[in-house]
């Protein structure tokens, strides 16, 4: 996982945030821009059901149009 190219956010230019956690549904990630103030903070939010390098995928293709 550590060679993940995560982009920086389309919205602001500051670098994303990939953070990786479980509580008691399981597990969880959350990806997006790491400034809490930007409309791309956690654009996605997965319980299991995506994978890390999809959410990657996802957040680096994205259309800005």
């Amino acid at each position: 996982m550590d060679n993940l190219k995560i982009k920086s956010c389309p919205f602001c230019g500051l670098p994303a945030l990939l953070e990786i956690d479980n509580d008691h549904h399981g597990d969880f990630h959350s990806l997006g821009c790491s400034d809490k103030k930007c409309i791309g903070h956690h654009v996605i939010y997965t319980e299991g059901d995506k994978t890390i390098q999809e959410s990657v995928k996802t957040w680096n293709t994205r259309s800005l149009k």
